[in-house]
């Protein structure tokens, strides 16, 4: 069991990597558009 812990934290880096860089390309990606139909 905390093997399982020490994985599962030892991934949160990660995951909130992705999620972070998902979230700044989706910001982006909404203000890139909004701009285009001004």
């Amino acid at each position: 069991m905390s093997s399982n812990n020490s994985l599962s934290v030892s991934d949160w880096p990660c995951t909130l990597k992705i999620l972070s860089s998902n979230v700044d390309e989706a910001v982006y990606h909404r203000s890139h558009v909004e701009k285009d139909q001004e």
